[in-house]
């Protein structure tokens, strides 16, 4: 045999490697090959890994939902974010079905941590406070709930 390894030894190696520390997407994979080794090489190794189980489109984005939900990110940039690792949107609407969110919930939560207080008659910080709900990826109805509403119970979390 010669000095240099089977190139789809050498991807099923990197790929267990990368997969050890986390998940990846199919498509995050093949664009990490994708300079050093051919096409047909990588989606070989990629078909096997999947067969195998090793690769899963699915447990990446039902990891990958959790995380950001619980880093209090709304739809919108979860949605952009996912379609940037190359996943089908029906596959993220199924995963958010099971775990169901609440969004409003979620944009309420994101407002208490960032400003615990709101002071509505100062449009300034309105502004400021709808413009970091926007950024986190929360719809503007979503937004204006987490604005308007105060928790009432005294031991709500901040």
């Amino acid at each position: 045999m010669s000095e240099q390894e089977d190139p789809r030894s050498e991807i099923r190696g990197q790929a267990f490697r990368l997969l050890a520390r986390r998940e990846y997407s199919r498509r995050e994979l093949a664009l990490k090959f994708a300079r050093k080794y051919q096409d047909a090489d990588i989606e070989a190794v990629l078909d096997q890994l999947v067969a195998e189980g090793y690769q899963s489109d699915r447990r990446f984005v039902e990891l990958f939902v959790r995380n950001r939900v619980s880093q209090l990110q709304g739809l919108n940039k979860i949605r952009f974010d996912i379609r940037q690792k190359g996943i089908a949107e029906q596959e993220l609407e199924e995963v958010l079905q099971e775990q169901a969110p609440d969004w409003f919930d979620l944009a309420l939560q994101a407002r208490l941590r960032r400003f615990p207080q709101v002071d509505r008659s100062d449009r300034k910080q309105l502004a400021k406070q709808m413009r970091h709900l926007l950024q986190r990826g929360f719809s503007m109805e979503e937004a204006r709930y987490a604005l308007d509403a105060e928790p009432d119970e005294p031991d709500w979390p901040t």
